[in-house]
């Protein structure tokens, strides 16, 4: 949870959808060796890997929440960040650990690994399909139609300047 809130402003200043891309390809990456390195340590050793995988999840969890809010317009957002994180979490949620369960084999560790690497990737396909989020920060959005709205605090002052001057 601790890890939640120093996340939070690496969002805040790179954007969701950069930090959902990155967590998920590190993932992606390091999630096979990460399984080896847990199927071949006792229980103090287990303490490291533990962590790194606690370090993306908390990249991932910290950026989701804004992602989901930028994915739907007001009128439906409740409805629709409802429906999708739960058909998300039925999907993926629900049958991973089946999944993890029969992919467990004597002498390659690394499978549930592997499978948690094809849910990364999937993550990254579906975070470019989001247009509204792939260029979002908090000085500027890029929207669907390609044009720029700032809100950072120099366009606010020259707004507030120019609103003096009317």
């Amino acid at each position: 949870m601790s890890l939640l809130i120093i996340k939070i402003n690496v969002v805040d200043k790179t954007g969701p959808s950069r930090v959902i891309i990155t967590s998920a390809l590190l993932m992606a990456i390091f999630s096979p060796p990460l399984f080896i390195w847990l199927s071949s340590c006792n229980d103090y050793d287990c303490i490291l890997p533990q962590s790194m995988f606690s370090i993306l999840t908390a990249a991932f969890g910290s950026a989701l929440p804004v992602t989901l809010c930028d994915a739907f317009p007001a009128e439906i957002r409740y409805t629709g960040i409802a429906f999708s994180y739960n058909a998300a979490q039925v999907v993926f949620g629900g049958t991973a650990p089946i999944i993890a369960t029969e992919l467990v084999v004597p002498g390659k560790p690394f499978l549930p690994g592997l499978y948690l690497s094809v849910v990364a990737i999937i993550t990254v396909v579906a975070t470019l399909v989001l247009p509204t989020v792939i260029l979002f920060t908090r000085d500027s959005l890029l929207d669907v139609k390609g044009h720029i709205h700032r809100n950072s605090a120099d366009s606010l002052e020259q707004e507030h300047l120019e609103l003096r001057t009317i």
